[in-house]
């Protein structure tokens, strides 16, 4: 959770980047850093870190699973053995 946190002012800034109007466009995260800081104080760039690690739960559930299956996939490939049906490879190792 950690990395989470510690990048949450950069994704801050960067939506402030893409959702500030053509006319007033901040180019620059120094220019981003200012005016958050300026209209919200520091916890400003803290806005929406709980959706945030709503969202990293939701991730790793998703990832977590895909990564063993993949590994189990490559290495049903890797092998030397006579190959047989994929699924029922996977299936008896789990």
């Amino acid at each position: 959770m950690f990395p989470w946190i510690a990048t949450q002012p950069f994704d801050c800034m960067r939506t402030n980047i893409i959702q500030t109007s053509t006319n007033t466009r901040t180019t620059r995260q120094i220019e981003a850093f200012r005016l958050i800081y300026k209209t919200r104080g520091f916890r400003g760039f803290y806005t929406g870190l709980s959706m945030t690690m709503l969202r990293s739960v939701l991730v790793n559930c998703c990832v977590m699973p895909t990564i063993e299956i993949s590994h189990k996939f490559f290495d049903f490939y890797a092998d030397d053995r006579p190959k047989e049906d994929m699924i029922t490879s996977i299936n008896r190792n789990i």
